[in-house]
């Protein structure tokens, strides 16, 4: 919400495109070239996404690359779960594809590192030398344990380690929420993700999501998100990461209330 919000307080105008999930998470192409025009100066992705866990196609990449250079707009990514795929090859970075792009990533996703708070942006030295300014006035720096850490993990022989722990979570993982998806006999439909510790589930019923999100966090004590925190009413994202044990009990949790809310529709 914050990416739109920022833009918004300092008085720029946001335009928004989607990805249609009846073409594989593919971008809006006529929302696309609607909302990146010659007034556009930034346009905002993540790839692989969040929510959906799909992944750009190398054509979608190099179209929105090439509209962006039309325009004149920098193309910030952010690749923060990018060595996070599931089952499909390494997901391809923006980073090298012009010199209008911007990438961010960070240790907190792919990593499996979240404590260590530590991220990095890459891009036109000008550009980044400005970030650089920006975050100095509001961050003096890293503790000095976070920043050692950091150094380590970023270590490409330790990267790769990192990258297929955190894949073979998910790819454990994702038979159970299958399953236990699949245990509402329709109630709950998804389409796979791709990369990523996320699920995205669209649920019938006509209960508002932020509603229902509510419910389960108050009652079972689970946290998950509202479609409707990402332009999205109808859905919930559900998270797939962590240990077998303590996912299986936060599904336990929410499909009892899931479940309750299914008995007060059927009456």
């Amino acid at each position: 919400m914050q990416f739109s919000g920022i833009p918004k307080s300092l008085g720029a105008t946001v335009n928004h495109f989607r990805l249609r999930i009846d073409q594989s998470w593919e971008p809006d192409w006529e929302e696309f070239e609607r909302a990146v025009n010659p007034k556009t100066r930034l346009v905002y992705v993540s790839n692989p996404n969040n929510p959906s866990g799909s992944v750009l196609s190398l054509e979608a990449m190099q179209r929105m690359v090439r509209r962006c250079e039309q325009v004149g707009a920098y193309l910030l990514t952010d690749e923060v779960y990018l060595g996070a795929e599931i089952a499909c090859p390494r997901t391809p970075t923006f980073w090298g594809m012009s010199d209008r792009v911007i990438v961010t990533s960070g240790l907190s996703k792919a990593y499996g590192i979240p404590g260590v708070r530590i991220g990095w942006i890459v891009g036109p030295a000008a550009v980044v030398a400005e970030c650089w300014s920006q975050h100095d006035y509001i961050t003096i720096g890293p503790n000095k344990i976070s920043d050692a850490v950091a150094r380590v993990a970023v270590r490409p022989e330790n990267r790769e380690k990192l990258y297929a722990r955190t894949r073979s979570i998910l790819q454990h993982n994702l038979p159970l929420m299958r399953q236990w998806a699949a245990g509402f006999a329709g109630f709950l439909t998804f389409r796979e993700p791709q990369a990523g510790a996320l699920c995205l589930m669209r649920y019938q019923s006509p209960t508002p999501s932020f509603e229902l999100c509510e419910r389960i966090r108050v009652n079972p004590s689970v946290l998950i998100v509202p479609g409707a925190h990402l332009g999205l009413e109808g859905y919930i994202r559900v998270w797939l990461g962590g240990k077998p044990e303590f996912l299986s009990e936060g599904l336990r949790r929410i499909g009892v209330e899931l479940n309750a809310g299914i008995r007060r529709l059927n009456g």
